[in-house]
């Protein structure tokens, strides 16, 4: 019955999931998604783009770490409350992006498994208090069967990454100061809303593959 209600979660399941823990989060989102798009926004105007995306990277780090926590908590994911803390976070981090980008930069097809097979580790590893190597194995198993729908609502998030740096090509086609304003203001606010949305997919994965809604599928199974 546990395997049989895990095969039946589907694309829609996930976004849906995504969704509640957003509005669940709203404040914290809301918070995250502007500070990113401020400093975004204040990074293309700096002449210094190494310092810059150095700070960019730092400043969505921190973010994602308490995003992650807030949708767990106000999602119901923490039972028994946070089991682990920034470092886990950041080992996991490290691992999964260092592997992740190993593998998009040979084939791109194996770093986008990993990316979707590691999605729920950080749920894992803040509500459950498993180590580093631990998580990523245990989402590995989690998400077993479930690649074609985890994969299908990701490209909601992308599609947001994909026209926000899009966005960035509009000065060039058109010749209007309030034209690149505008530009870089939007490109900004929809590259951290798609951080804030993988953020809330990750934890969705989590929450209906290994969370709350498996146990309960387990208690009526």
């Amino acid at each position: 019955m546990h395997q049989s209600a895990r095969h039946r979660i589907e694309t829609v399941d996930f976004l849906r999931e995504a969704w509640r823990l957003m509005v669940a989060a709203s404040v914290p989102v809301i918070v995250v998604v502007g500070l990113l798009s401020l400093i975004g926004f204040g990074i293309d105007y700096v002449e210094n783009a190494s310092l810059s995306d150095q700070a960019y990277n730092i400043a969505s780090f921190i973010t994602g770490y308490y995003l992650t926590i807030e949708m767990l908590r106000k999602g119901g994911l923490l039972g028994e409350g946070l089991k682990a803390g920034i470092w886990t976070y950041f080992g996991i981090s490290l691992l999964s992006g260092l592997a992740i980008l190993f593998g998009a930069l040979l084939l791109i097809i194996p770093g986008l498994v990993l990316l979707m097979r590691w999605l729920p580790a950080y749920g894992i590893a803040l509500a459950e208090g498993t180590g580093v190597i631990e998580s990523l194995e245990k989402s590995w198993g989690q998400t077993q069967g479930h690649f074609a729908a985890l994969f299908i609502a990701f490209l909601v998030p992308v599609s947001m990454m994909v026209i926000g740096l899009g966005i960035y090509f509009l000065p060039e086609l058109i010749s209007d100061p309030m034209v690149d304003i505008f530009s870089v203001v939007l490109a900004n606010i929809l590259l951290a809303t798609f951080s804030a949305t993988m953020t809330a997919l990750g934890i969705a994965s989590y929450s209906l593959l290994g969370g709350r809604f498996v146990e309960v599928s387990e208690v009526f199974s």
